[in-house]
């Protein structure tokens, strides 16, 4: 099991309703965030609060010209942050 796959089984991440995706585009690890989204992950899935991969890496570790610049932000609504 991938690092990834075992954060998302945590108690804690569970309860919030995070997935990978949303952790990936969190951490800034757009690579794997590109890799998910062609795997088929919905970029419009949301936590428990509504907040979508968008939103947490708006407010993640990725630098804002990094996110800004990444194609899949493009192709949703910036209602999603």
């Amino acid at each position: 099991m991938s690092l990834l796959e075992e954060l998302v089984e945590r108690p804690g991440y569970k309860r919030m309703g995070f997935n990978m995706l949303i952790i990936a585009s969190f951490v800034g690890e757009f690579d794997l965030v590109e890799e998910l989204l062609e795997d088929g992950m919905d970029p419009k899935e949301t936590d428990i609060n509504g907040r979508s991969a968008i939103w947490w890496a708006k407010r993640g570790w990725a630098p804002d010209d990094e996110i800004v610049s990444f194609p899949f932000f493009h192709s949703l609504s910036y209602s999603s942050f």
